[in-house]
Order: structure tokens, then sequence, then C-alpha cells
């Protein structure tokens, strides 16, 4: 098992302090968070991206991923998504990053969820942190909100899995590339569900209106299928990130199938997942085929989730940590920006280090 953890939890923390504090807590990798509020976005030059890359070499820290937080199943035109995702792309390739995080966001038009994050950004600079709670909801949008739109049970996940990966396989995606199957599932086969397809550790599945499936569907499809070529180009994967209207392993899985393309593929994020009400071994089995890296965090609940301390709260981090092998990525994101009065990350990270390597050697 390989630990990063996301700057997410360290808003605008400079490079040279969060490469430093990846070593000292025995991290080996950040995830950052590419926003316009963060030393790390698109928008930098050159210049400023040879010192982050020159900043963790010499820590000897990887960066992992370059978080973005492009909607690519969002209504709306096509043409400002796609620049978006070739900025990042582009960013990740400069950076050495082998990963670019996107969302899935079906239920937020592209262009309204970018004008409410540069709206944000604009209101922090100007008014300080004195209005911290407006701009973190003016901000996150639809597909921030930790609560998100609920994804399909797992009992469905349990019962459509089979029909899914076959459609999948078939399909082809818009550039109907051959399905791509390394990953994790090339060193670790996906085992199969429980027979009722829930187990003890999946919460009950949030009451929340979903966003009509098949439309976001076919827009991340196409949109992840037009730049899986040049993501390729870089040396880059696309990571659809389990997350607000496609939160399951079988939402994210029935996308990143239909691209059937290896450089894109998928983010494990467990809290969204066990909201969802999907068990982590049916996640995996679902994921598998396409997974980058897990996201692990904990939370109290599903009605509260401030961000805790891995292993202070209810999610099924073991379980999940049990499916995985010792060369695969975790990454621990705290979501401190948007809980404001969460304790502090860095006095966390040993100890969530130590807790994740006693869960991994149990």
């Amino acid at each position: 098992m390989k630990l990063a953890f996301s700057t997410l939890g360290v808003p605008g923390m400079p490079m040279s302090d969060v490469a430093a504090l990846a070593v000292a807590t025995g991290f080996q990798g950040v995830e950052l968070r590419a926003h316009p509020e963060e030393p790390v976005h698109p928008g930098i030059g050159a210049k400023e991206r040879a010192e982050v890359v020159a900043t963790f070499a010499a820590a000897g820290v990887e960066i992992l991923t370059v978080a973005g937080y492009t909607k690519v199943a969002a209504p709306g035109d096509d043409a400002p998504v796609l620049e978006e995702i070739r900025g990042l792309l582009e960013l990740a390739r400069d950076l050495g990053a082998p990963f670019v995080r996107v969302f899935p966001g079906a239920d937020a038009p592209a262009a309204e969820a970018t004008a409410a994050e540069a709206t944000a950004a604009e209101t922090t600079a100007s008014e300080g942190t004195s209005s911290e709670a407006a701009t973190t909801e003016g901000m996150r949008g639809e597909g921030e909100r930790p609560g998100g739109a609920a994804g399909a049970s797992t009992t469905a996940a349990a019962t459509t899995a089979a029909a899914t990966t076959a459609a999948a396989t078939t399909a082809g995606g818009p550039t109907a590339h051959t399905p791509f199957a390394g990953g994790l599932a090339a060193t670790h086969p996906a085992p199969g569900a429980p027979a009722d397809g829930q187990d003890a550790g999946s919460a009950p599945s949030a009451d929340l209106p979903a966003a009509d499936p098949q439309d976001g569907d076919a827009r991340a499809a196409r949109r992840l299928g037009a730049v899986a070529e040049i993501a390729a180009d870089h040396g880059v994967r696309i990571l659809l990130e389990t997350h607000d209207s496609h939160r399951t392993g079988l939402d994210a899985a029935r996308v990143v199938g239909a691209v059937g393309h290896r450089s894109v593929g998928a983010l494990w994020d467990v809290m969204h997942t066990w909201l969802g009400g999907e068990s982590p071994i049916t996640s995996y089995g679902l994921l598998a085929p396409y997974l980058g890296y897990v996201q692990f965090k904990d939370i109290a609940s599903a009605n509260d989730t401030t961000p805790l301390a891995l292993g202070a709260g209810a999610l099924p981090l073991g379980e999940c940590l049990s499916l995985l092998g010792p060369n695969d990525w975790v990454c621990w994101e705290y979501e401190k920006r948007w809980y404001p009065q969460a304790a502090e990350l860095p006095g966390l990270l040993a100890a969530g280090r130590e807790h994740l390597d006693r869960l991994a050697s149990a």
C-alpha cells in the first residue's frame, strides 16, 4: 500500500510545506487540488510548474493526481468541458502526475458550475475567511456537496453488473476502443459479491433525487472518449470519481466501460459508494477493471459527513483496504476546505498512516 493525502485537507498551503509535511508523516504522495484558490492549477505558467516538480522531486514525494473539478456529465456544450480537461491533462503532463480527477456532475450545468467556482474564488480573495460558509457553498456547487445525488442501490449493482459489463464491452464507446482490462484487476481479480448484495458495513442509500442516468452517461462517455487519445499521448489517465450523480461503482463503471479506453478509468471514493448503499466488495468488483486508486476518509454517519480522523468514524475502511494490494495507492481526502470547524489535518496524518498500516497488516 502506497499512501497519499489530498491538499483539500490543507487549503492554500505552499507546495514546499506540503512536500515537507508528506515526508514528516510518512506519506509517499500527494493529490493536488487544482483550483484557482490553490498554488497549483491550470492557470500557472511553465516556470511555476517547473518549481513544483523540483520541490516534490527534492523531497522524494510523488505527485499522484491533478484533482480537477470538470463535470463531464453536466448538461451543456461539449467544448468548454473538453477545454477544461485538456488544460488539466497538460498540467498533469508537466508535473509528471499519472492521473487527472474529474467529476460526473450530471445534475449541474457545466457552465453554471464553472461560474459558481470562479465567483467563489473571487469572493474568497476579496472578503477573506469571514464569509467562509457562503463561499464554500458557492464553490462546491452540486458536484462537491458530500451528500450529492444518490446512486443506484447495492442490490441493483449486484443484479445488473454482468449486464453492464457486457454492454460496455460490446458497445466499444464513442471511439470504439478495445475495452481496458488493466488497473488493479490485473493483479487483484475482483471477488464475487455477497448473495444479498449488501454487508454490515454498508449505509442505506441517501433519500435524494438522482439525475437521468442515460443522458448523463452519454454525455460523459462522449466527452471522455473525445480526450482519451490526448490523455494517452500525455501519459496520463483520466479518472472519473464516484461522486454526486454517479456515486456508486455501478454508476461509474457504466460510463468508463462504455468509453473502453485504457486512458480513462475510475477513482473509488469509498464514502460516496457507501452513502450510495453499495458494499465495498460490490464497489470493488465493479470498479476493479478500471481502477486508478482509492480515496479514503472517515465520517460519523450518513447524516454527518464532517471529516474525522481515520478510524474514528463509520466507514468500513478495513474491509475496503482488504481488497487492495501492497502496490496500490490509497489517498486520504480530508475535506477541511468544506468543513473549517474540523480538526487540522497535519496533526492527524501520522496517526492516520499508522491506523492504515494496522488495518493492512490485520
